[in-house]
């Protein structure tokens, strides 16, 4: 039998623990060395993989404020997303310089997750350059001026449905309110309404199945989930493909979400009718880009399939619902807690509303000017994204430096960081909504301001959302008065099962004028 005397046996220990001992040291030189990207490009860094993913879990990186803090005066630094670097961007001429200027060298956004999903993979926010053009170009058509004037019409017949809740539920006493529920119900309806034509009686009907879809919107769901790929992604990508994780939908809100939309078209195909809706847009895209194909005798996929048209409707109905209530939330929050701004609001309202008959529509709100100052500052102190990511596409130098970034480096915008430094806005937490004033808004400096981002890639649907925005705020205002109570949350405490700057909760008194 094979046997090892004392001096072998130690010679085979020795020179497996030297192994071990060797294979660690190489590994930890590999890994320390993946943690030196940044300053091997002399640009500082900050935090390793363990901070990242603490923060991460502890719901600290919604606006990465400790991160942006540590780099001082610096107009950008380096961190690190598990093994991933990531470069963020604090002067706002360079945010200028990515996401407008020099928008072709940063034309992707970062690819978290892996995901086979057709309703996330198909969506405008994934597709990557020429796809993304194109689908871009036949989407924004929708938001023209003439059609959001037909659109404010069906969104004033959600405020009315608003109205009527309010004065059941408010009476002649006042009441406590959790208005971030509410404006959920409110934007569940519109979006309905303007985006695909039906009622949706989110408000009204509590036995709703929009009411079912509301509450799963609403629950952890795959959050949890979705926070660990996120982690393993960024600490070991490799995982990932392994092992084939990927984002697990909700059934429920997919099914329900499909069926929608092709009841929809079904409908309108068989009633032969056409709206002036977000729906009738992508029916009417795909039907031309097939019949141009046909004709040509094309045999190649359209650009718009039955999935991108899916995906991108489910985008607006998804993005437009959580987005708006959000900041219509906290834009009664805070004129509950600066009562001031709150009656200036009221007599604008009051003067342009008697000057018209009482009447409401795209032009009239847009008289309004104070309005329009209280919701831009209300999304400058609260901006529901609080981020926004680019891809880097080809090699770029950064102004005024020798530091090259390669092709995929990832670059963090931190639009809660930028919004809260007192280099932008002075006082920064005050809510002062005559920052945007017709006197005071070129003081902003460009790049600086970014609540629905920037460039060729900023959200299509912004100009529908701030319309939006002020139907519900000037019935609101017009009506009631709103403030804090006993419930109110000061400031408001976030909502840990969201990546963005969702509250919990806002609880308001609102009382009848």
């Amino acid at each position: 039998m094979f046997s090892l005397n004392k001096i072998e046996l130690t010679a085979v220990l020795v020179f497996i623990l030297s192994s071990a001992l060797a294979y660690i040291i190489l590994a930890f030189n590999n890994w320390k060395r993946k943690y030196e990207f940044w300053t091997d490009r002399n640009v500082r860094q900050v935090g390793f993989w363990w901070d990242w993913s603490i923060d991460f879990f502890r719901h600290k990186l919604c606006n990465f404020q400790d991160i942006y803090d540590e780099f001082g005066e610096a107009p950008y630094g380096g961190y690190y997303q598990g093994a991933k670097p990531f470069l963020m961007i604090k002067d706002p001429e360079l945010v200028r310089r990515v996401l407008i200027k020099d928008f072709a060298h940063f034309a992707d956004r970062n690819p978290v997750v892996p995901t086979t999903n057709p309703l996330q993979r198909d969506m405008i926010l994934n597709l990557s350059r020429e796809r993304w053009k194109g689908v871009r170009a036949r989407l924004t058509p929708v938001f023209t001026s003439g059609k959001l004037r037909r659109m404010s019409l069906l969104i004033n017949e959600c405020t009315r449905l608003l109205d009527e809740y309010l004065q059941r539920t408010v009476g002649d006493e006042a009441t406590e309110i959790e208005v971030r529920g509410l404006f959920q119900k409110f934007t569940l309806d519109t979006i309905g309404i303007c985006a695909f034509g039906i009622n949706c009686s989110a408000i009204e009907d509590e036995n709703s199945e929009f009411r079912r879809l509301l509450q799963k919107l609403n629950g952890p769901g795959g959050f949890r989930r979705h926070k660990l790929l996120m982690i393993i992604g960024a600490v070991c990508p490799r995982i990932l493909t392994i092992f084939n994780l990927k984002e697990k939908e909700d059934t429920f809100v997919e099914d329900f979400f499909r069926s929608l939309v092709a009841d929809t078209i079904k409908n309108r195909e068989e009633q032969k009718a056409k709206r002036e809706d977000f729906m009738q847009l992508l029916i009417n895209v795909r039907a031309e880009e097939l019949k141009m194909l046909q004709e040509n005798n094309d045999d190649s996929e359209p650009l718009f399939t039955e999935g991108v048209c899916m995906a991108n409707a489910f985008l607006f109905f998804v993005a437009g619902f959580e987005t708006t209530s959000t900041a219509l939330s906290y834009c009664l929050y805070e004129l509950a807690v600066n009562p001031e701004v709150m009656e200036k609001l009221y007599a604008e309202i009051t003067r342009v509303l008697d000057a018209h008959d009482g009447r409401v529509d795209y032009d009239i709100l847009k008289e309004m000017e104070y309005l329009d100052t209280v919701i831009s500052e209300t999304l400058r102190l609260h901006p529901p994204g609080a981020w926004v990511d680019r891809l880097c596409t080809k090699a770029y130098q950064l102004p005024d430096s020798t530091v090259v970034l390669a092709e995929n480096t990832q670059i963090n915008i931190p639009i809660a960081c930028l919004h809260n430094d007192p280099r932008n806005f002075p006082n920064p937490q005050k809510f002062d909504p005559d920052r945007f004033s017709p006197e005071n808004k070129h003081n902003i400096v460009p790049g600086s301001y970014l609540p629905f981002g920037e460039g060729p890639k900023a959200c299509i649907a912004e100009r529908f959302a701030l319309t939006e925005m002020k139907a519900a705020i000037a019935l609101i205002v017009s009506k009631y008065t709103v403030h804090a109570c006993a419930k109110t949350e000061i400031p408001p405490k976030l909502n840990p099962q969201t990546f963005m700057n969702t509250p919990k909760t806002i609880y308001l008194k609102i009382c009848q004028r």
